[in-house]
């Protein structure tokens, strides 16, 4: 059976860590490994994550705190992601941003049961909700799309160790689209990546991509001139963006 290590990074989270941390501990098949990444809060995030750690050990999982520094290299998102895949031991690697949570007790067993499966599935992606919206899911979309924009859940894809080591992680000069940027790379390394609609993960709205559009936008630009060359269409796909404000 496959084993997996959560990632949660976090930074000023002290209002959603601990249903973060709850909803991985309550998970029937535990993680291997439980590893944070903290960034310098100025609040309690830092003290909540390490009221856990007994808690978490005496389950069976390792656990892991890893502090930022203040500096150009290690500050950002893709950056704490790094850091923690740096330290990865499981065969799967699951994100769990701290503003997120698996709203079911059984979403891991069925993320581990697929893998454990088909020895040939590489990554898994589910679909996003908001937490103020219950009705309303958030699908991947067509990967056929990924010359222009990102289709896939990265909140909700989980993703072999192997990959990290075979096309390398996240881009850090992409401080919001480096996600876009890996799974682009995937993509087209041909890893097999499949869909299951049955895996939800929660999401807290308003979040860092959300409230840094303009950022994101140049960023995907940059991205699929990257990769696609086809620059016409990556304008129309950049003036559909702005247009829907997306």
């Amino acid at each position: 059976m496959k084993t997996y290590s959560v990632i949660t990074i976090c930074l000023d989270c002290e209002n959603t860590i601990r249903k973060t941390i709850d909803s991985i501990m309550i998970q029937q098949s535990l993680p291997k490994q439980y590893i944070f990444v903290v960034g310098h809060s100025n609040d309690d995030s830092y003290n909540i994550i390490l009221s856990y750690k007994e808690f978490i050990k005496n389950k069976g999982v390792e656990f892991l705190l890893i502090l930022q520094k203040k500096n150009k290299k290690e500050c950002g998102i893709p950056s704490a992601w790094n850091m923690g895949i740096d330290k990865v031991s499981g065969d799967i690697v699951a994100i769990l941003n701290a503003d997120d949570y698996y709203p079911s007790e059984f979403l891991m067993t069925k993320v581990i049961n697929r893998f454990s499966a088909d020895n040939n599935i590489f990554a898994l992606s589910g679909v996003t909700r908001y937490y103020n919206n219950t009705t309303k899911i958030y699908k991947n979309r067509s990967k056929r799309l990924f010359p222009i924009l990102n289709p896939i859940n990265h909140p909700a894809t989980f993703i072999s160790i192997e990959v990290y080591k075979k096309i390398g992680t996240y881009d850090t000069k992409y401080s919001v689209s480096s996600d876009y940027d890996f799974l682009y790379r995937m993509h087209i390394n041909k890893y097999n990546h499949i869909i299951d609609n049955t895996i939800v993960v929660e999401r807290k709205p308003n979040g860092f991509a959300d409230n840094n559009k303009l950022l994101a936008r140049n960023e995907a630009f940059k991205i699929a001139s990257k990769y696609f060359h086809n620059k016409v269409l990556l304008y129309f796909a950049l003036f559909v963006r702005v247009i829907f404000n997306r």
